[in-house]
Parts: structure tokens; sequence; C-alpha cells
């Protein structure tokens, strides 16, 4: 009996990775932009020179409801890189939101994305501590957490939802595909091996160029730097070795 022709799949382009990538931002700036204006009416609106940091609590809640919408945004990423690497592979196999790899990712990132408002409210504290001991004036405090708290005013949260939006994209796609090749070699019999592919250019890190090109069966890790990974952007590995990461995952059939 003639075997099929072997089978490989690159998941998602680059091209529609990028447009990803920048959609969610937006989204993930839109979300800051709101919550970071709640904080400044709770801590700035009241009366004057007293700052009111017991508003994190409620605060807090907010954020997490504006941290579970992001997440929906991401499960779509995830279900893109799901279908194109199903469509690759030649197999139709329906998205599963309840897959282990995917619930795992959800559950990690959502832990991540929810700290911010911690984040946030040490440098509050910071700047009104740092004020205080300079003998600042209430009015030169607040403007010092307006400036932590102002969007359009401070480069820090613009790129704080770029690198949100292109570390997470990035796991999401990359897992989505990791998690249908696992189900396509499960239906089929089929073995395939997962490949570490870098972006070539002058922006790759080492150890991630160290890697470029290898491949190791589909529940194996790759070791980058100091990590031991699933996928590129997988949660798991420290942060040098994953945060902005843009390679991606090749499969390719194994013959006997």
């Amino acid at each position: 009996m003639t075997q099929p022709e072997p089978v490989e799949a690159q998941g998602l382009s680059q091209a529609a990775t990028a447009a990803l990538i920048v959609a969610f931002s937006g989204l993930v700036l839109a979300q800051l932009t709101a919550w970071l204006g709640e904080v400044k009416d709770a801590l700035l609106g009241g009366v004057a020179g007293i700052f009111n940091l017991t508003a994190f609590g409620a605060l807090s809640d907010s954020w997490d409801r504006r941290v579970d919408l992001l997440m929906t945004d991401l499960m779509r990423a995830a279900r893109r890189g799901w279908e194109e690497t199903a469509d690759q592979l030649g197999l139709r196999i329906p998205f599963d939101p309840n897959d282990p790899i995917l619930v795992e990712q959800l559950a990690r990132t959502r832990n991540l994305l929810v700290r911010i408002d911690e984040e946030v409210y040490r440098m509050v504290v910071k700047a009104i501590a740092d004020g205080t001991d300079r003998g600042e004036s209430p009015t030169q405090i607040a403007a010092r957490i307006d400036n932590i708290l102002s969007v359009t005013g401070s480069e820090n949260w613009p790129n704080r939802a770029d690198v949100i939006a292109r570390t997470e994209v990035t796991r999401f796609t990359e897992a989505g595909a990791l998690s249908v090749a696992q189900r396509w070699q499960i239906r089929t019999g089929r073995i395939l091996d997962k490949q570490w592919i870098d972006r070539d250019d002058s922006r790759v890190r080492q150890a991630h160029r160290a890697v470029d090109g290898e491949h190791v069966p589909l529940w194996a890790l790759f070791q980058v730097g100091m990590s031991l990974l699933r996928y590129p952007g997988d949660p798991s590995g420290l942060p040098h070795d994953v945060i902005n990461c843009r390679c991606h995952l090749r499969f390719v059939e194994v013959r006997p």
C-alpha cells in the first residue's frame, strides 16, 4: 500500500502573526487606559492631598474583569494557530478550548496579567514615599502619581501593551499549533517532530539562534538558554528566554 505524502506545517505566517499582535496591542492599551483612568479618579479625585490607596481593592476586581476580556481575545489567537496548522496538515480537527495545553496556557497568562494592578499599586506607593521623603507638597506628589497613571503622557504603558501583545500572541498561536499537532498524531497514528524556527535577523537573541532548526518529538522540550520550553513563548521558561519571542514551530512528519 502506498504511503501518503509526508506532511509538514508551519502554522500562522509572519504577516498574520504580526497583524494579530497589532490588533491585540490596541486592545491591551485600551483596557489599560480605561483602568488607569479609574485608578486616577479614585486616588486623585477626592480631597486634595489625601490619596485613597484603599480604593485599590475594588480597582483590582475591575482589572480582573478586563483581563478576562483579554483572555477571550487570546483564545482567538490560539484558534488561529490551531486551525491554520490543521489545514496545513490536511485534517479537519475542530478547535478545542479545553485542550490541556491551552487551559494551562490560559491560567498561566491570566495569572501574569492580573498582577499588573499590584505593580501599579507599588509604583504609586513608591511615588508617595519618594515625594514625602523629599518634602514635596501634596500637589507635587499628585503630579508624580498622575505621571505614573497617564497613558498619553508616558511611553511606559504603550510600550508595555506592545510587549504583552508580542509575547502573549506568540504564546497562544504556538500553543494552539502544538495542541492540534498532537491531536493529528493521535488520530492518524503518524509521527511528527517539532522544529524550532527563528526569524533569522539581527534581532534574534543568541539563545534562540542556537536552537534554530533543532528537531525534537512533539512531547519533548527545547533547551533555550537556561529554559526548557515546549514551544516559543512557553510561560514555564525564564522571562528573558520567552518575553518578546518571535520564533515559531514547524512540524515535520517522521518516516521510519
